[in-house]
């Protein structure tokens, strides 16, 4: 059996086992076609994608393309790798992520700011009334 057979049967097994299993929830295949524009290649990718009930991601990736098709399964700990990375990005990188966080530190301050004038008005009653 060569290698490319047994990856196919590989892929087959695993997708075979998790789907249908209780607790086992799955998206819809979803499609993606990246199109190189002046070299002319074309790939087309189905991806889909598993959870069980413990929360770990399972997707399976097939890409097919001039030279023919490649099957992959990314585990949970590596599909939360990705998870993880691109959070990393998004979240430090983007403006919106940064003003988001501007005003959760703006909310935050404010917090901080009317807790501290409660605190001096209740100081001051306790004082009149002793």
């Amino acid at each position: 059996m060569s290698e490319s057979e047994q990856a196919q049967t590989t892929f087959d097994r695993v997708l075979g086992a998790i789907d249908g299993l209780p607790g086992v929830r799955k998206t819809k295949p979803s499609t993606a076609v990246s199109q190189l524009p002046i070299i002319g290649n074309v790939q087309t990718y189905v991806v889909q994608t598993y959870r069980d009930e413990r929360g770990g991601f399972t997707i399976f990736l097939q890409m097919v393309d001039a030279e023919g098709r490649a099957r992959f399964i990314i585990p949970p700990r590596v599909a939360q790798a990705i998870y993880r990375q691109r959070q990393s990005l998004t979240d430090k990188s983007t403006p919106a992520s940064r003003a988001k966080a501007r005003r959760s530190r703006e909310r935050e301050r404010k917090r901080k700011e009317q807790a501290a004038r409660k605190e001096a008005y209740a100081a001051r009653n306790v004082r009149r009334y002793q």
